[in-house]
């Protein structure tokens, strides 16, 4: 599982990294605080099919 907190607001997602929700630490974490970060998270995770949002422009 893969998990994609926002960080930096203060919430209990900016200790998310150092208290993991699984004790094995099978899931992998990726912070992001930006929309720009969030976008190269999602793209690196071959989420986002970015060809579709290349012809919309």
């Amino acid at each position: 599982m893969t998990l994609l907190p926002l960080v930096g607001c203060g919430g209990w997602s900016d200790g998310l990294s150092n208290n993991p929700p699984d004790e094995r630490k099978n899931s992998v974490i990726l912070n992001w605080s930006t929309t720009a970060e969030l976008n190269e998270q999602i793209r690196q995770l071959g989420l986002l099919n970015t060809e579709v949002f290349k012809n919309k422009r």
